[in-house]
């Protein structure tokens, strides 16, 4: 049900782009353990290499626009994880709560 749902979605869902290939590429070198080799898919290195590569584009708009990857996931000293990760290529990770107060949404 989620796939077929997915496939309906074309517009959310967008091919990797050769600059988002190079550097899911530079991040499995450098943090080799951010993935789990026998799972089918992980999406962790490409959520990261979408978000540095949309920070290191011009901006189009009049206004700044930080790029921030939600995460469940917390930053634990120097184990390889999302926020680590994010971290050393410059860019922010917060969790769903923070997300909820960053946007100020109430429920």
């Amino acid at each position: 049900m989620l796939t077929r749902w997915a496939k309906s979605q074309k517009k959310m869902f967008k091919e990797p782009t050769p600059k988002q290939i190079s550097l899911v590429q530079d991040i499995l070198r450098d943090y080799p353990s951010l993935i789990d080799t026998e799972k089918k898919y992980d999406a962790d290195p490409w959520v990261i290499a979408l978000a540095v590569e949309i920070s290191s584009s011009p901006q189009q708009t009049l206004f700044t626009i930080k790029r921030i990857v939600v995460t469940e996931e917390k930053l634990r000293g120097k184990q390889v994880r999302i926020p680590f990760v994010c971290s050393e290529k410059s860019i922010e990770s917060i969790d769903i709560v923070e997300l909820f107060r960053t946007e100020g949404w109430k429920f």
